[in-house]
């Protein structure tokens, strides 16, 4: 494998570790790391994960099944100059369906009795939704704290040069990424795989706006379709690469380089026979395209400006149903959460960002409305960013012509942000419950619009309604390509008729085609 990262080109390695966590295996990699001159993440995927310690003899409110490094473990991995992080994988994905379902553990030992999940970082069960988040939220922290102090885990001022070191997970549902960023966690989002490509996008660029992470991203090859694995060919791949770091990436992966054998090279011993397809494509990326097409400093996540913004309190539906043994259908992975009409309010929201090309029954191919539908990778979709009910700072809004209100409830600090934002000519459209005194929806209309200043406030219970449609047209984009504004500089993904991405423009001037 040593020598195919080396044909390949690659900066740094995720490695999954197995079991107990040892001192002397993270020391090994970075050995090698150092020796090669390239960075490495510890990912957590099969490890052992005890409950946490509750109080008052420990951190943790009604803690779950987690890993819990200890302070030796970790201070190995900050010895090395090579270390960049270490990552919790697919958690809002164990968060949500149990701490086992990724792995090969029964069923019995992932749901109990009363169909209740074992729960991840907080135990849910009972608790109302606030109570949820807010536990999650801190956990998270006191994870931070107590587990990864040699690291010192900062979710603000991140450089895009160089890096940080972080903890940071990756994310198979966009649903819980605002809340592990506020607790300082980065959310890498998985392009390829079974995701809706431009949620994932706003859900991560959302993230590291309003909270300052990392803007990592994994190109998972697994699908939910047949053939699983490898489930997206090379030209997937090299298109999930152009989108990586045309939308201002800083860092990427490919999921899997060793699995059975390797899905990019062959290998006969330590000698690499032949880098495969999706090999050459890494290669031609890697070696060939980056340093041949430098990005420009404003294509980061510091330099992105959003034309639609949406603020949303993170529920974690994504409109699952129940699939035994694998989709719990709840929410947090309490069996009395249960999704409703307000939580599943965004997924229509999609539905007419989208131009009607993402179903508006969910946002990933596990969902109920993808079953026949072939997978694409590029929806016509003006540029956006998802946020949570917290954002307030009215920066987190330049450039914003359109903010979508949705979830159970939005801070009164964010509201009183958009106000004034109303007034200079934002459009601002949510659900009745959400809308401030005032702005209230009457009598039979079921889009009912105000106008404030040059701005204006538009309650809309239904997204889909035709009348919403028509009103914003204008905000929404031509319906042909998925869009990125940053400051000074606009990116556009052209789809060709399977939905893949077939060209890259950069203001105008063509930077890719495939």
């Amino acid at each position: 494998m040593r020598a195919a990262i080396d044909r390949l080109g690659l900066d740094f390695l995720m490695h999954h570790i197995y079991g107990s966590p040892r001192v002397e295996d993270v020391r090994q990699v970075a050995a090698w790391a150092e020796a090669d001159g390239r960075g490495f993440f510890v990912n957590q995927e099969t490890t052992d994960r005890p409950r946490g310690r509750a109080q008052p003899d420990g951190p943790y409110q009604r803690p779950g099944f987690f890993f819990q490094p200890d302070r030796d473990w970790v201070q190995a991995c900050a010895a090395s100059p090579r270390f960049m992080g270490v990552c919790y994988d697919e958690a809002e994905h164990w968060a949500t369906n149990g701490v086992w379902v990724t792995t090969k553990r029964s069923h019995d030992e992932n749901v109990d009795e009363r169909g209740q999940v074992r729960p991840h970082f907080f135990d849910a069960q009972g608790s109302c939704l606030a109570q949820a988040y807010e536990g999650n939220l801190h956990n998270l922290r006191a994870l931070l704290a107590e587990c990864y102090g040699p690291l010192n885990p900062d979710a603000h001022g991140a450089s895009h040069d160089q890096p940080r070191r972080i903890v940071c997970t990756e994310q198979v549902f966009p649903i819980m990424g605002p809340l592990f960023a506020r607790a300082g966690i980065s959310p890498f989002p998985k392009y390829l795989k079974e995701s809706v490509t431009p949620v994932f996008a706003a859900m991560a660029l959302g993230a590291a706006r309003q909270y300052g992470t990392t803007y990592g991203a994994c190109l998972d090859l697994w699908a939910a379709s047949d053939p699983g694995w490898p489930g997206h060919d090379a030209r997937r791949l090299a298109g999930a690469m152009q989108f990586a770091y045309w939308s201002g990436c800083d860092l990427a992966y490919v999921e899997n380089i060793n699995f059975q054998g390797g899905v990019l090279y062959e290998a006969d011993g330590p000698r690499v026979q032949r880098l495969t397809t999706w090999g050459q494509a890494v290669q031609r990326f890697a070696r060939d395209y980056m340093p041949a097409h430098p990005r420009p400093r404003a294509i980061s996540t510091a330099g992105y400006r959003p034309r639609i913004a949406m603020v949303r309190f993170p529920d974690t539906d994504w409109g699952q149903t129940p699939r035994a043994g694998y989709i719990s259908g709840t929410l947090y992975g309490a069996t009395n959460l249960q999704p409703d009409a307000q939580t599943r309010y965004w997924l229509k929201l999609w539905h007419l960002i989208s131009h009607g090309t993402i179903p508006a029954t969910g946002l990933t191919w596990h969902a109920d409305g993808y079953r026949h539908l072939p997978f694409r990778f590029v929806f016509p979709c003006e540029s956006t960013a998802l946020y949570d009910h917290m954002a307030d700072d009215p920066a987190l809004f330049a450039g914003t012509r359109l903010v979508f209100l949705a979830g159970k409830v939005v801070s009164e600090t964010c509201m009183r942000t958009l106000a004034p934002l109303v007034k200079q000519g934002l459009i601002v459209v949510g659900p009745s419950h959400l809308m401030p005194s005032g702005h209230l929806a009457g009598g039979a209309r079921r889009v009912a619009e105000e106008r404030d200043g040059a701005g204006a406030w538009i309650v809309a219970d239904d997204p889909l309604d035709p009348v919403l449609r028509e009103r914003l047209a204008p905000l929404l984009g031509d319906g042909r390509t998925m869009r990125l504004s940053f400051d000074g500089a606009e990116v556009v993904f052209f789809a060709d008729e399977g939905g893949g991405l077939s060209r890259v423009e950069l203001d105008g001037d063509e930077v890719w085609s495939a």
